[in-house]
């Protein structure tokens, strides 16, 4: 399709199980939108795609997802929605990120921040998770597809399908039991978005669909402060109160939810940055970007980002986050970012000016940290003018490369992830060759693996011996059926496939089912054989010899020769002599 409605349609960016999302643009406002078209064809899918329109359409909060326009194309309902850059939340949790502890913090209460709005506007969500809430470029958090909200007190004829609609490991105890729910069953839900964020882990894991519904109806998960001994007990006090089973002793209402967070990252200075929310990217084409603080003219006709270009909007939140970066110092940071610009924009003067006014700073950086710089750094008088940067030398680039590389694996060994790391400090050291400081930190790194190994090793050998001290007393019992032996025998191989005993054991098992088997099979058929004499002598009695024959003729086919054939013949042959 070329339009959609009065919408152009740019690129289709993404399917699901009953819809279709496409990138547009409105001709008329001028913006770049996202369309989601409706393919379904049964009626109540159809509805609840209107009644995604109709809720999220009648809400305007900078975290929550704007719905622009409703409509049908040929037979199929759309509807148009702002365009978001960035990725969901679930896609950034598995590469654990973002790294920085206050940042996710703040993601937090933006998403908070939404809830409680959505909750004031009466509207109950349903499915907060991880992949319903958006991260845009600029770091806003947008809360996304309300497709099973539901107004609170508005009984609905499409909350039926709603079990299947969410994900198990997010829904609330009283909706996993049939139980009425109100706003404060998003808390719950809440509550495992937030626990997961912080801690790169679920509250809640199972390997199947009732094990986890028992473990969110029955399981008090480990203490987040256990789990990430970083994380303030007041935090996770927080998270664990919206995780209470009994909705009556859970936080009422997001606000207050809302309250404790801020509250707590008021009273921690490292966290005082979390509550501000960040700038957004304007909806409407701003003329030009104008750098804060800056008296440059030339950066009153910096970039012109027009609204019709998805890069222009782009370019216009790194260039706002850089700035700020820079105004907060950290400018390593604010660099990655202008950088970004200028591989989008090469010709962007915005993104130049910044770069001059954070570069000596930088240079000053990078010599306190280069283990053997070449030069001194230049004076400040000698910092290129405005609009025209100096290029660094192959030196100064090799130093910043390297403080990059150390900073970032060192954030993932804080988060015990040493697979990305040992990938990172390889990487690093291939392209930027043995510089003292990776060579200080791949020592350091050795010792972090060789110590979690060591670990691992231990809670391996001490697991598989734990489980087959569990079979051998099972087995023992006579309580030890193949297939559980069999379950136990691929758990201790999964933990140490050295390990014998939990083999011999099965080995053991086996060969007791097999003489149970035979056993079994030799019984049952004495007792088919018995049934069958019983049945001869029946007939003999009651005088039908001719059938008794027939009856022992298959018997015999059927089991062999028996104890009790040779009688019955005789008494069967005699019986028909006499009649």
């Amino acid at each position: 399709m070329d339009n959609i409605g009065k919408y152009n349609v740019l690129k289709k960016i993404g399917a699901g199980g009953f819809a279709v999302v496409y990138k547009g643009f409105d001709p008329f406002i001028k913006r770049v939108v996202a369309i989601k078209v409706c393919y379904a064809q049964d009626e109540e899918t159809r509805q609840r795609f209107h009644r995604e329109a109709q809720i999220a359409g009648r809400m305007d909060h900078p975290n929550i997802a704007t719905v622009y326009d409703f409509g049908i194309q040929g037979n199929a309902p759309y509807l148009v929605e702002e365009y978001l850059s960035g990725e969901d939340l679930a896609h950034k949790i598995k590469r654990y990120e973002p790294a920085d502890f206050a940042i996710r913090i703040g993601l937090l209460i933006q998403t908070a921040r939404g809830l409680a709005y959505a909750h004031h506007e009466k509207v109950i969500h349903r499915d907060i998770k991880p992949a319903n809430i958006r991260i845009l470029d600029d770091g806003v958090a947008k809360i996304m597809d309300f497709g099973t909200a539901k107004m609170a007190n508005v009984e609905s004829n499409l909350t039926q399908a709603g079990m299947t609609l969410g994900t198990v490991a997010y829904l609330p105890p009283e909706r996993l039991q049939g139980l009425p729910y109100g706003p404060n069953s998003d808390i719950f839900s809440f509550g495992v978005t937030a626990y997961e964020l912080l801690s790169f882990r679920r509250p809640f894991i199972a390997k199947n669909i009732p094990s986890l519904i028992d473990q969110v109806l029955n399981a008090r998960p480990e203490p987040l402060h256990h789990v990430l001994p970083s994380c303030a007990p007041q935090l996770s006090e927080i998270v664990h109160r919206c995780l209470e089973k009994d909705p009556s002793t859970r936080y009422a209402t997001m606000d207050d939810v809302m309250g404790d967070l801020e509250r707590f990252c008021s009273e921690t200075p490292e966290f005082a940055q979390a509550v501000i929310q960040p700038n957004l990217p304007s909806a409407s084409p701003p003329t030009a970007y104008v750098p804060t603080g800056s008296n440059s003219a030339a950066a009153t006709t910096a970039v012109a980002v027009n609204g019709a270009d998805a890069i222009g909007l782009q370019v216009k939140g790194f260039l706002d986050r850089a700035d700020a970066l820079i105004s907060q110092g950290k400018l390593d940071r604010a660099r990655m970012l202008l950088d970004e610009v200028l591989e989008l924009d090469p010709s962007n003067r915005a993104a130049r000016e910044l770069i001059a006014r954070s570069t000596p700073a930088i240079d000053d950086a990078i010599t306190a940290t280069a283990p053997t710089p070449t030069r001194s750094p230049r004076p400040a008088a000698a910092a290129p003018a405005v609009g025209a940067p100096r290029r660094e030398s192959a030196s100064q680039q090799r130093a910043r490369k390297i403080t990059e590389a150390v900073e970032s694996i060192r954030g993932y060994l804080d988060h015990g992830d040493m697979v990305r790391g040992a990938e990172a400090l390889s990487f690093a050291t291939r392209l930027l060759g043995r510089a003292d400081a990776l060579l200080a930190l791949r020592s350091h790194f050795s010792a972090h693996v060789r110590n979690a190994i060591a670990q691992t090793r231990r809670d391996a050998y001490q697991s598989a011996e734990r489980i087959g001290h569990t079979m051998k007393r099972l087995h023992t019992l006579h309580q030890l059926p193949v297939e559980l032996a069999q379950h136990f025998v691929e758990l201790a191989e999964e933990l140490d496939a050295g390990q014998a005993e939990p083999n011999r054991i099965l080995e053991s098992v086996r060969r007791a089912a097999r003489d149970d088997e035979s056993l079994g099979r030799l019984q049952d058929r004495n007792q088919k054989q018995a049934e069958a004499v019983a049945s001869i002598e029946r007939l003999l009695a009651e005088g039908d010899a001719d059938l008794a024959d027939q009856a022992l003729q298959f018997a015999i086919r059927l089991f062999g020769e028996f104890e009790q054939m040779p009688g019955l013949q005789q008494r069967i042959a005699q019986a028909q002599r006499e009649v």
